[in-house]
């Protein structure tokens, strides 16, 4: 146990500043009879190293059409808020598009480890969804239909945080951003109390989270991320502070789904920005929600040895859950409090 209270020691400074899934939107239009491609990039202007970021993203790049780069011709830089500017370039394949055209964003060299690129492709009459990171850095316009629904799968995967990449870089040792979701389910498991009540537990979280990422990303309803971000904090703080001052709870099933409703609109921050058309975002929904159900099993499986090590050869399990439990509750409270100053500013 000292090992694990040292640990928590070195992690805490960077619980403090967790925060959501870096993340940046991508649209890529082709016009093959002007032999154009419009590449529009949507991202928060603080993860640049400099002003001027048309430079920083694509001036270093090109398009590549039949082994040979188009030009950029012309590009604009709107700023939508104070955290999402748009950049929209246009650049010229004079020897035309035909077939399979790519860009190697090498800008993503040079970003964490949790920073993902997820978008959409426009070739006139057909349509398709991608996501590219640090480590696969290049748009192919003609990526197979098949991968993509297994890309999203792994996107979900890495956005709850349960992929060895998301918690070791070549710094050392990373927090996912998706820090507060695993968080939020070992408390799940750890109040849940026997095999039966926890797979209850989880199965309603997984319910709720399941409904609100389907129904938010399908822009059928919207909450702003202001909002549900301290709410998810708030989860974290409440469930935190169950374990250490109530038992048991017949009904905590009910709260977890209710709860689960708030975490899916976090998820659906992911995917919300993606335009696309109703089969091809059904596809992406469908890889993605399996990923984070993935991710979510990963950390149950995770959990439940260490807690029948606890209950099986600690005498003290009660008081080391609670004081971990409680540990947790102040780090919750904080990123409540963190999260809350851009909902007052903008609204009170």
């Amino acid at each position: 146990m000292k090992i694990l209270s040292f640990a928590f020691l070195l992690l805490f400074p960077a619980l403090l500043t967790a925060h959501p899934l870096n993340l940046g939107y991508l649209e890529i239009k082709i016009n093959s009879r002007e032999k154009e491609i419009t590449t529009v990039v949507e991202i928060n202007p603080k993860i640049l190293k400099s002003d001027d970021s048309f430079n920083e993203i694509l001036g270093n790049t090109y398009w590549i059409s039949k082994q040979k780069p188009c030009t950029w011709t012309k590009h604009n830089i709107e700023k939508i808020s104070n955290d999402q500017i748009r950049i929209i370039a246009l650049s010229h394949c004079e020897e035309g598009i035909l077939g399979s055209v790519e860009l190697n964003l090498e800008f993503l060299k040079n970003t964490t480890n949790d920073f993902q690129f997820i978008g959409r492709i426009n070739n006139e009459e057909d349509e398709s969804a991608f996501n590219i990171d640090h480590k696969n850095r290049i748009i192919k316009v003609s990526a197979s239909e098949n991968k993509k629904f297994f890309n999203f799968a792994f996107m979900g995967i890495k956005h709850i945080g349960a992929t060895p990449s998301e918690w070791i870089t070549e710094k050392g040792i990373h927090l996912p951003d998706g820090i507060d979701h695993i968080l939020f389910v070992i408390l799940l498991v750890i109040a849940g109390g026997n095999f039966k009540e926890i797979l209850k537990t989880v199965t309603g979280f997984t319910a709720g989270h399941s409904i609100t990422l389907a129904l938010a990303t399908l822009g059928i309803i919207h909450a702003s991320p202001q909002l549900i971000e301290p709410l998810i904090a708030l989860t974290i703080v409440y469930v935190a502070l169950e374990i250490v001052f109530l038992r048991a709870s017949k009904h905590r099933w009910r709260v977890s789904l209710f709860f689960g409703l708030i975490h899916g609109f976090g998820f659906a921050a992911a995917l919300e920005g993606l335009k696309l058309s109703m089969s091809q975002m059904l596809k992406a929904l469908a890889g993605f929600n399996l990923g984070v159900e993935i991710g979510q099993l990963i950390i149950v499986l995770f959990t439940l040895p260490l807690l029948l090590v606890l209950k099986n050869k600690v005498s003290s399990k009660t008081y080391i859950t609670q004081a971990a439990s409680l540990a947790v509750a102040i780090v919750g409270g904080y990123w409540f409090y963190q999260r809350s100053l851009p909902f007052i500013k903008t609204y009170l």
